[in-house]
């Protein structure tokens, strides 16, 4: 949600569909320090339907990007998916697929990170959600959102979700804990634009700016 009266056209969600994963069913969670999204009652599959549902605002659209694979389990996984958004009353909903193939070369990491891309426009607030996929599919997710305040005209990332799966030795899940990782994307901005002012102990100052973000919060 913007401050200041700004005017987006819609908010976007990224999701990433799991490839394979044990056990998988619904989830309630706690909220970790600094964490917003809250559980409120219902089980989910996916976090991002939590995310949805607790930041969509009225008169704004909605567009789910589901990062998916191509196989059997990760169509199952996506109707899953679609079924879990119908249950949350959201108004002008739009679900876009986008396929990546199991084989994580640079060429086709390239690939993902253009149709993500591509499925994102100006004057958008952005949420996602990291929990799933591969750790280098969730790399490029995290990338993508640092680079879109140099691409995309308006277009703001609001909020970076993953929920960590707390297991016992069988591989149950015995505790999910949802953290908010913003920070950690614009921190790479923080880093960038001080490397720009030329400044004799860079280091320091980002202590510093850090230390006053948490005295803030």
């Amino acid at each position: 949600m913007r401050q200041g009266g700004e005017r987006i056209l819609k908010n976007t969600y990224i999701t990433i569909i799991p490839m394979q994963m044990k056990n998988f069913d619904k989830k309630e969670f706690r909220s970790a320090d600094g964490c917003e999204i809250t559980y409120k009652g219902t089980k989910r599959y996916f976090p991002i339907t939590s995310v949805i549902e607790q930041t969509q605002e009225e008169g704004i659209g909605t567009k789910v990007v589901a990062v998916r694979f191509g196989t059997e389990v990760s169509d199952e996984y996506l109707d899953l998916l679609k079924e879990e958004l119908s249950t949350i009353d959201t108004k002008d909903l739009e679900i876009v697929e986008v396929t990546v193939p199991e084989n994580q070369e640079y060429n086709n990491l390239v690939d993902v990170f253009m149709k993500v891309l591509g499925q994102i426009d100006d004057d958008t607030d952005v949420y996602a959600c990291i929990t799933f996929g591969t750790k280098i599919m969730s790399l490029i997710i995290a990338y993508l959102l640092d680079s879109l305040a140099y691409i995309r005209k308006n277009a703001k990332v609001q909020g970076v979700y993953y929920l960590e799966l707390i297991r016992d030795r069988e591989g149950n899940v015995i505790d999910c804990i949802m953290y908010n990782v913003t920070s950690l994307v614009y921190l790479n901005k923080t880093v960038k634009e001080i490397a720009e002012l030329n400044l004799t102990d860079p280091q320091g100052f980002l202590m510093q700016l850090l230390k006053k973000n948490e005295e803030l919060e």
